[in-house]
């Protein structure tokens, strides 16, 4: 018999640090039972649902969470390290002998090959022309001589790359879904 306190408590075997809200239509008759399974139980919640009180259970869930650490590329501006979360990043292009890297709320120079910086990025980012990466988690979508981002800004892609580029996206996507 797989009631949902069964679950719980099974999946408390495999992953003890795993939070489970109760959710439940049966207010009264299983409420004294429910704290007599083995179970990392963090909120309990009768039908129909409250919704401040499931955002204030899912808010006390997440506040335990450990903190998670976002990757992050650090770059050296004027001498200064200064880190750039990854997931930021929108691209990157070179000017010379610096890079610009372009994020949402700002764009940070340093002095930098894009060779070099390529090669310290994961899967998610490609050199989509000679002087620029793309975050390929920010594409909007391809279009004739560029790529169009969610921010609405534009990348070029070199023509000789155009075809590489959009398989690198599309198994970049296919790893994604």
């Amino acid at each position: 018999d797989d009631t949902g306190m069964n679950v719980a408590e099974e999946l408390y075997k495999l992953c003890p640090e795993t939070k489970i809200i109760y959710v439940t239509g049966y207010n009264d008759r299983f409420s004294q039972h429910v704290f007599l399974y083995r179970a990392n139980l963090s909120g309990y919640l009768t039908k129909p649902v409250d919704m401040e009180l499931l955002q204030a259970n899912l808010k006390k869930v997440a506040n335990t969470l450990p903190f998670q650490e976002q990757p992050v590329v650090v770059l050296r501006q004027n001498g200064a390290p200064v880190s750039v979360p990854l997931r930021e990043i929108y691209f990157i292009e070179t000017q010379g002998h610096t890079i610009q890297v372009h994020t949402a709320g700002e764009t940070v120079t340093a002095y930098e090959r894009l060779e070099t910086i390529l090669r310290s990025l994961p899967a998610g980012f490609y050199q989509c022309h000679k002087s620029y990466i793309v975050n390929m988690s920010q594409i909007r979508r391809f279009q004739i001589n560029d790529i169009l981002l969610k921010s609405g800004e534009r990348v070029p892609v070199a023509r000789a790359r155009y075809s590489k580029t959009k398989e690198a996206y599309f198994r970049y996507m296919g790893k994604t879904f």
